[in-house]
């Protein structure tokens, strides 16, 4: 039910608050960034479309997983809130702050922000996921904490500590997710090319059949009122003796056909 209302409050937003086409193009250049791993030039893309409309809590989103690729987590946290803000029940914006908070060493904050966001979505498997790793990074850290106070080593100190060492981003979910962006990005751009190359087809196919008509136009008709000289037509491999009027008519029709396919 929970699940049900997000979604719903989610349609209203996109029904009520179109998005700009400007704002839209931006983010489509931040999304190409981003699967290309170029995190800063997609935060500026990001950042761009937030200028052009701020009222659009997926651009702050967007902005704040460009900042977890470079591991600016105070700079994340700090989107996934204002994304939070604007819609209340973005599940992405829960998962994205508490995946910052994480990092930062903030088990706390981060779990209640996935208890948050379980309110609203009770049963969502990745915050579900994030909870039990929160769960268990903290664990780790209070174990870790202990052992420094009993005479430990620099390699025994709690994350964050002075001289402790730096924790690489450490979220496995994030890395799924760039990685699906890219699969994403990459099958989008095969498709684009796929379809350039059968309009591309689709227009010469279109060009020869106007300039045979064309040609055919130059023949003269026969004195009786035929068609003068049959011709032969090719189908497939095959050629079939056919009249002129006939040669025509089915040009005609590969013609109309072709630009069927073409606005297709």
């Amino acid at each position: 039910q929970a699940c049900a209302k997000a979604k719903q409050k989610s349609e209203v937003y996109s029904v009520t608050m179109a998005p700009n086409p400007d704002a839209e193009a931006k983010k489509e250049e931040g999304n190409k960034a981003f699967a290309s791993k170029e995190y800063a030039k997609a935060i500026e893309f990001y950042t761009a479309a937030i200028k052009i409309d701020p009222q659009n809590h997926v651009y702050y989103s967007n902005r704040s997983v460009s900042h977890a690729g470079l591991g600016k987590w105070d700079e994340a946290a700090d989107d996934a809130r204002e994304c939070l803000k604007l819609d209340p029940t973005f599940i992405k914006g829960f998962y994205r702050l508490a995946t910052a908070q994480m990092e930062m060493g903030k088990f706390d904050d981060a779990a209640s922000t996935i208890r948050s966001g379980l309110r609203v979505d009770t049963d969502n498997p990745q915050l579900t996921r994030q909870l039990r790793m929160v769960r268990a990074k903290k664990g780790a850290s209070e174990k870790a904490a202990t052992s420094a106070s009993g005479g430990g080593g620099p390699d025994s100190l709690p994350p964050g500590a002075a001289g402790a060492p730096h924790l690489a981003v450490s979220d496995p979910a994030i890395a799924k997710e760039l990685a699906d962006l890219q699969e994403q990005f990459t099958n989008a751009r095969r498709d684009y090319q796929k379809v350039k190359m059968e309009l591309t087809q689709r227009q010469h196919e279109k060009k020869r059949n106007e300039l045979t008509v064309s040609e055919l136009g130059t023949m003269p008709e026969g004195g009786d009122g035929g068609d003068g000289c049959n011709m032969y037509r090719s189908i497939g491999k095959m050629f079939l003796l056919t009249s002129r009027k006939g040669v025509l008519s089915h040009l005609a029709k590969e013609i109309e056909d072709d630009g069927k396919k073409e606005k297709e």
